[in-house]
């Protein structure tokens, strides 16, 4: 007779999503930071303190530019790595019975705006960068190709089954 094992098998698959979707965050994390390029080296510290709670190191890069804040739309940003870090906090992961999810908020707008659509044309890297693009797709691959195999494994040890001879 078959059995299920249910509350272990529930225990099991928190466990499980909770790691995934970690780990789905640094391939999204990696695949963001690869496309965006340094100027003043804010974009990239952006990610820092992401990078550091997923422990993913942001790659070093030389400023091409020393410029110490910009104005964009009324507001004042300090610019270089470690000014970016102070926009990129908002980031959260949730989860909702079986929904997992991760959030990242990007506060400095000008990564929007090279991601999705034409930049200025002084920029060393032509735009649309599509970096939160290919981040968004390494997630979603990353969750593709590892789940599906765990999963099996999950339900393998949760289920039990005796022959009766």
């Amino acid at each position: 007779m078959p059995t299920f094992g249910i509350k272990g098998f529930r225990a099991d698959l928190t466990k499980l999503g909770e790691v995934e979707v970690r780990q789905a965050a640094r391939e999204w994390l990696r695949a963001v930071i690869k496309e965006i390029p340094t100027y003043t080296g804010t974009a990239r510290g952006t990610f820092k303190p992401l990078g550091q709670f997923l422990k993913v190191a942001i790659p070093k890069s030389t400023p091409v530019s020393n410029r110490k804040s910009k104005r964009i739309q009324g507001r004042t940003y300090k610019l270089g790595p470690a000014a970016g870090a102070q926009y990129g906090t908002d980031f959260d992961f949730t989860q909702n019975a079986f929904k997992f999810g991760f959030n990242y908020t990007v506060e400095l707008p000008y990564i929007w705006w090279n991601s999705f659509g034409p930049g200025p044309p002084q920029l060393k890297k032509p735009t649309p960068w599509f970096a939160i693009q290919q981040g968004t797709t390494a997630f979603g691959n990353h969750l593709r190709e590892e789940i599906p195999g765990k999963f099996a494994t999950l339900m393998r040890k949760h289920v039990r089954t005796k022959v009766i001879k």
